[in-house]
């Protein structure tokens, strides 16, 4: 438990910095539609019905993201898209 409340917070220090996440990271624009997604569906399948893909071709971006976010697996993955999508909420409450 302590571990995932780290990598909470860091993943939450990841998204508060002041560039955008494709610039930060290099992420493309279906990277970071599938990040949103994962946030609210874990289910590869379903997140792939949603993009009209296949769920290869989602666990292949799962897998880049995994990479390019430096993260060691799937839940990781998941609480740095919870905390992308916090802040992108957080950032247009301030507008």
């Amino acid at each position: 438990e302590a571990e995932s409340k780290l990598a909470y917070e860091a993943a939450s220090d990841l998204w508060n910095k002041q560039a955008p996440i494709g610039w930060q990271h290099g992420l493309t624009g279906t990277e970071i539609h599938i990040l949103k997604l994962l946030s609210k569906e874990p289910n590869t399948a379903k997140i792939a019905q949603e993009l009209i893909l296949a769920p290869g071709t989602i666990r292949s971006h799962l897998r880049t993201l995994r990479l390019k976010l430096r993260v060691d697996n799937r839940a990781q993955l998941m609480m740095v898209a919870q905390a992308f999508v916090k802040s992108l909420q957080d950032k247009s409450e301030e507008e």
